[in-house]
């Protein structure tokens, strides 16, 4: 598996793959080097924003309700140089909370993609808001072995541009990363946040059990 990945990674730097927004298509391709695609490839820990969830390959809806996937024509996250692996996420998906935060983060933030026994530390040096189809900030570059958080942006629907999180690959021994990995506290911001997020949860189906009434209350007139 990890020379399939290695080979796709290849593809990707040396053509011109294009991109589509996870986030509007369906039609997003596939990365055929798992036997079941609903597979769980390996999972990415954000210890700032409490953030502990499964990467699969293709942002497919079904994928991205579950946890965080990998777009179609970036790098597959195994790391090596001249690899950007794009990552994306819901900011949350009622009940489940997945990338709300990440705007919390901030250059110098550590994130950690894990498969196996295998740890990849990252450390976030910039972060920028797009729009769905400039996909030109989302090319590998050079010698760099970079992930890059994709999700929606602003938190509240609509929601018509989109969240970048890039972060470059550091050097760490496992057990220096596993240490931060379990003592990184969660911020205050990111604490209260959560409160206003189920907040707005709760309000939200207060409104659709609302709007329901009204419209059963209409046809039995």
């Amino acid at each position: 598996m990890e020379k399939k990945a290695q080979e796709y990674n290849e593809i990707v730097k040396n053509s011109d793959i294009s991109m589509v927004d996870p986030f509007t298509s369906k039609n997003l391709g596939s990365v055929n080097i798992l036997e079941n695609q609903d597979d769980i490839f390996g999972y990415i820990q954000i210890p700032k924003i409490n953030v502990n969830l499964p990467i699969y390959l293709d942002a497919s809806y079904d994928h991205m309700l579950k946890g965080v996937g990998q777009v179609s024509g970036t790098s597959i996250p195994i790391g090596g140089k001249s690899t950007r692996s794009v990552l994306a996420g819901h900011r949350g998906w009622w009940g489940a909370i997945f990338l709300l935060y990440a705007d919390e983060l901030v250059e110098g933030d550590m994130f950690y993609i894990k498969r196996g026994d295998k740890t990849l530390t990252y450390q976030v040096y910039s972060k920028e808001v797009i729009s769905p189809y400039d996909w030109e900030k989302l090319k590998v570059i050079e010698g760099e072995d970079l992930v890059t958080l994709l999700t929606c942006h602003p938190i509240r629907w609509p929601s018509p541009n989109r969240l970048l999180i890039n972060a470059r690959r550091v050097e760490e021994k496992e057990e220096e990363a596993t240490n931060k990995i379990e003592t990184t506290q969660i911020s205050k911001n990111v604490k209260i946040t959560n409160y206003l997020y189920i907040g707005f949860l709760i309000i939200d189906f207060i409104l659709l059990v609302f709007v329901i009434i009204k419209l059963i209350k209409t046809i039995l007139r």
